[in-house]
């Protein structure tokens, strides 16, 4: 096969823990992107789908066993060389476990995303591992609450998801704002609307609205002095 017509399709590992991202930066001797840091990433083999292709290359090149969303983040195409190429990035979690690096590479860090975004030459693969970054943490549920701007309710808000993500850090992947008119206040948890001020009549009290989310996502879970916390006067 003549280089005109060589094409390479590729994965990409954006593997995550405790906020930050695992970069590699490529051995020396490499023949392509030789001292460049970069995140997990591999060719797919013959007969391979991109999904296999991530977890193998996970194993081979840093030695975790991450936890992958099966739904690629984001692709696009590239250059290996004169090669044209096609990269499908994946997004990982991995909470512990050492890093054991393959000859593919020399060194490796955890950086945040400003981090890694200063230290890695590949602006599609940047583009790619923060949009891999903003996403929820792998198999925990999404808070979203609505609130309504013509009511100036931004920060009951915004309070409301702070005490609810300082409550369940651990059980829930992302807490989200989103604008709304017309006196909306819904909290919504993942696809479920669990509170809505225009069908109960009122704002939740912060104990009520804690419970709910405990009973949907960590029901053997102790609230403590969060149960009988009172809610602020409005």
């Amino acid at each position: 096969m003549s280089d005109s017509t060589r094409f390479i399709a590729a994965v990409v590992v954006a593997v995550f823990r405790g906020g930050r991202v695992l970069a590699m930066r490529r051995a020396p001797d490499k023949d392509a992107g030789a001292g460049a840091w970069e995140a997990i990433s591999g060719r797919v083999m013959p007969g391979e789908d991109p999904l296999q292709a991530a977890l193998r290359e996970a194993r081979e090149e840093c030695g975790l066993e991450p936890a992958i969303d099966p739904r690629p983040i984001a692709s696009y195409q590239a250059k290996r060389n004169r090669d044209d190429m096609i990269v499908v990035v994946y997004r990982g979690a991995s909470e512990t476990g050492d890093v054991v690096l393959s000859s593919e590479h020399d060194r490796f860090s955890w950086m945040t995303l400003d981090e890694f975004t200063r230290a890695c030459p590949f602006p599609q693969l940047v583009e790619a591992v923060r949009r891999a970054g903003s996403q929820a943490a792998i198999g925990r549920p999404c808070l979203e609450i609505v609130y309504c701007t013509q009511c100036r309710w931004l920060l009951r808000a915004a309070w409301t998801a702070q005490e609810i993500l300082t409550t369940f850090e651990g059980e829930i992947g992302a807490v989200a704002l989103r604008p709304g008119t017309g006196g909306v206040f819904d909290v919504r948890l993942s696809d479920e609307t669990i509170w809505s001020r225009q069908t109960q009549g009122r704002f939740p009290e912060l104990k009520e609205l804690k419970q709910i989310v405990r009973d949907r996502i960590a029901p053997e879970k102790e609230l403590g002095h969060s149960e009988r916390k009172s809610d602020p006067a409005t």
